[in-house]
Formats: structure tokens, C-alpha cells, sequence
């Protein structure tokens, strides 16, 4: 073998060690380091956050989607007293382990049933090394029926602004097990 030779082969797997090395430090949008293996999209899968008034899931898909079901969401509790529909949206990554996501709900008048508007917020979630867990805190405001919330200059409803505390969910995993059947 040449030294030529041998010099382009150091040159071929220089390269190819490198690639993966250069993709966890970049972050390859904050997935490659996670210790997940090659899944692309290591934090789609559902999330649960319980406490003792509440529970919530958030369902973060591969393909952007994200969404919400919360168990206080039908009881009146909304920032104006209103109920409000399961929220759904898109995400991006926004740094190492980090989402930015846009949502979307409907809220309606607890007692009439009646629209009262749309609810467009923002989220903001960080994930836990291992992915196992997500913090997430959020900011929005309800729009009237027949206004778009993304358009420039509109205003939401006066005093429909909102802040979310801080949530922490965690991941749900299969267990294998159904009953008396292990899969």
C-alpha cells in the first residue's frame, strides 16, 4: 500500500468519524448528543403532568405538530372564566434540548356554550438531558371570533393575557405489559 493510499483512506474515515462529532456539537438542532441513538426526533412521544388539582398531556410529534389535553380545560377555568378546547400547534428548535412551540385553542362560554374567541400562545420548552423530562412555561391572550391572532397589529381581548407557572412533564414510556400478557 502507498502512502498516497493510506493517506486517503486516514482521509475517508477522518471524515466519517468526524460528521457525527460535528452534528453533536452543532447540536443538529440539540438531538444528536442526546443519547437516544439515531431517532431524529428523540422527543416525540408523550408527556404527563400531574398535580393534585390537574392532570395535562402533551403529545410532541416528529413532524411538528404538538398538542394538549388538560383535564381543568372544560371546568370554566380559563382566563376570562371561559372553557377552552384541546390546544394544538407547531414546534421548532430553538437551542440544545430546547422547542419553541405555537399553539392554539378555542375558547367558549362555559354556561351558553357560545365562541368566544381564539387563544394563541406561545410555549416554551426545555428538555432534560436524558429527555425524560420537559419544563415548560407559556404566555398568550384570547382573540375575539373573526380575528386572526397572527395578523400584524391585532389586539387580544382586553385583560384575556395570560402566563402559565412553570410545568414539568414527563415522559411516558411502554411498560410491555397488558394485563396478564407481556408483549
Amino acid at each position: 500500500m502507498t502512502f498516497r493510499h493510506k493517506s486517503a483512506s486516514f482521509k475517508v474515515l477522518f471524515t466519517f468519524a468526524v460528521i457525527p462529532i460535528l452534528l453533536a456539537w452543532t447540536g443538529a438542532k440539540g438531538v444528536a448528543h442526546a443519547g437516544i441513538g439515531s431517532f431524529l426526533w428523540p422527543i416525540a412521544g408523550t408527556y404527563l403532568e400531574t398535580t393534585g388539582e390537574r392532570a395535562q398531556i402533551m403529545q410532541i410529534s416528529a413532524d411538528g405538530n404538538i398538542s394538549f389535553i388538560t383535564s381543568d380545560q372544560f371546568a370554566g377555568l380559563g382566563v376570562l372564566g371561559e372553557s377552552y378546547s384541546d390546544s394544538l400547534g407547531s414546534w421548532k428548535w430553538t437551542g440544545p434540548r430546547k422547542i419553541t412551540a405555537e399553539l392554539l385553542d378555542v375558547s367558549v362560554n362555559k354556561t351558553s356554550g357560545t365562541f368566544e374567541g381564539v387563544a394563541a400562545y406561545t410555549a416554551y420548552i426545555n428538555f432534560s438531558y436524558d429527555l425524560k423530562t420537559a419544563e415548560l412555561i407559556c404566555e398568550g391572550a384570547i382573540y375575539e371570533p373573526g380575528v386572526d391572532p397572527y395578523e400584524p397589529g391585532v389586539q387580544p381581548i382586553e385583560g384575556s393575557e395570560f402566563h402559565c407557572g412553570t410545568m414539568v412533564f414527563h415522559r411516558v414510556g411502554v411498560r410491555g405489559y397488558h394485563g396478564n400478557y407481556r408483549f
